[in-house]
């Protein structure tokens, strides 16, 4: 089990009920709690909260007074200070299988977040060296040792710094890309709503080999870190405060002993992180990875003069080939998608080098998981044979992102009729498509500003030039 894909969420009455019915076994029985009225008003005051694996309850976190413990008269004075006090129970099934750093490391990340907590204060039996252990590694203390006023039982009064934690336990948990990250990366991304194409499942996944892409989750927030023996990383995606994750990225970066660079920053965020870490990045300028964002009506309509001479193609196409018809892509089809790509292929292996290869893998992905990853696809065919195909997917709330699209060049209006077929009938309900950037090639920097595009979305490289935060 992955600290990837934990999700805290604020308790509800079903969970409570659960939690209320697990027992523990032996002398961890005190854990345990009684299936009664009294039991769920507590869990559902309001400082109890779920933690979810997936779509499986597996724990909980409590915060404040329902995370302490009653102690005697006359106990030892508790360490004071500016502690947030800190409970967790897992699912009993789970406990002892070595997945109690990833869980608490999810709810000490959330207490920082939800409650900014400066330090933390737990308590826990003098006989639980298993948990002991754990805490420890987290970075926790043991201050002094206390009574129990009902069970008479010693326990240990452990304390712990957010410093130290960030210290000690953060640490990214990153993975390849799967298919089964789909679900929580769209979820983080939707609370981000980047327009920029980089921040599309879809898009990360299909290039996933390619790009040696990995992933990681902190709390609220997705983490890309990408590339061989020299990586960079995307801004992270997602809700709450970003600065602890970009400190953990930092982190993350000199442990593998390179520079940390964030790749293809949004204005938004390059203002950000000036923000938050003055004076501490270099940026530079990539054109060649801009966005060309459009307006769907314009690529749909192709109005005015400037568009003329794309509307003369389309209409080229329609009176060359009458029997034409737009197809979406489905099961039956996809297919001859994949026969036609081969055959483009090999039109343009010997103008496209390299970069047809790389392309032709991250195109194989999107095939062999077009379902999968709900892409959504069109073709036009001519004489009963496909002659262009585009795909793409939901970049954000008002976008569309187109990522692939293929035509065959020598036939007049191809590409014009496949562009404007597949905004008008994939792109609905969208109010811009995202067509991309243009590597740095002029011909397809001149054709993608041909179109004139609403938004030329400027990204930058920012380079870590001053480490004083470590």
């Amino acid at each position: 089990m992955q600290q990837t894909q934990y999700q805290i969420l604020p308790m509800t009455e079903e969970y409570a009920k659960q939690i209320s019915h697990w027992t523990y076994e032996g002398e961890y029985s005190i854990y345990s709690f009684q299936p009664d009225e009294e039991t769920l008003a507590e869990l559902l005051d309001g400082s109890y909260f779920a933690c979810t694996f997936g779509q499986e309850l597996v724990g909980y976190f409590c915060f404040g007074a329902s995370a302490t413990i009653p102690t005697l008269p006359g106990s030892v004075s508790l360490p004071q200070g500016d502690f947030l006090d800190f409970g967790l129970g897992m699912r009993p099934d789970l406990c002892g299988q070595g997945r109690g750093k990833d869980f608490m490391q999810a709810g000490l990340l959330f207490g920082k977040q939800k409650f900014h907590a400066a330090s933390y204060r737990l308590a826990v039996a003098a006989w639980n060296k298993r948990a002991q252990h754990l805490y420890q590694k987290m970075g926790f203390v043991t201050a002094c040792e206390v009574t129990h006023r009902f069970s008479k039982q010693p326990f240990y009064i452990m304390i712990q710094t957010v410093t130290d934690a960030e210290e000690r336990s953060v640490c990214l948990d990153f993975h390849r890309i799967t298919l089964q990250d789909k679900e929580w990366m769209e979820e983080l991304l939707g609370y981000s709503n980047y327009n920029s194409c980089e921040y599309s499942f879809t898009d990360l996944f299909n290039w996933g080999f390619v790009h040696q892409t990995e992933v990681a989750r902190m709390g609220d927030f997705g983490i890309i870190r990408s590339g061989f023996k020299e990586f960079s990383y995307l801004y992270p995606f997602g809700r709450g405060d970003v600065k602890p994750v970009i400190e953990a990225m930092m982190q993350d970066a000199k442990e593998h002993n390179v520079y940390f660079t964030i790749s293809l920053l949004l204005d938004p965020m390059k203002a950000e992180l000036e923000t938050l870490f003055p004076g501490q990045f270099e940026f530079t300028e990539e054109r060649a990875y801009f966005d060309y964002i459009y307006l769907r009506e314009s690529l749909v309509e192709l109005k005015g003069k400037k568009l003329h001479g794309k509307k003369n193609h389309l209409n080229a196409f329609k009176n060359t080939y009458p029997d034409w018809k737009f197809e979406h892509i489905t099961s039956e089809n996809i297919d001859e998608c994949w026969q036609m790509n081969e055959e483009w292929s090999r039109q343009n292996e010997m103008s496209l080098g390299s970069g047809l290869l790389k392309e032709k893998t991250a195109l194989r992905t999107a095939f062999d998981n077009f379902f999968e990853e709900g892409l959504v696809g069109g073709l036009i065919r001519v004489d009963g044979k496909v002659i262009a195909y585009s795909m793409g997917h939901k970049l954000n709330s008002d976008t569309f992102v187109v990522h692939f699209e293929k035509a065959f060049a020598d036939i007049r209006g191809a590409y014009q009729i496949i562009n404007q077929q597949f905004a008008q009938h994939c792109c609905e309900g969208y109010t811009y498509i995202n067509r991309e950037d243009d590597t740095g090639l002029e011909g397809l920097r001149k054709a993608k500003l041909s179109y004139l595009p609403q938004i030329l979305l400027t990204k930058y490289d920012a380079k870590l030039v001053s480490e004083q935060q470590f």
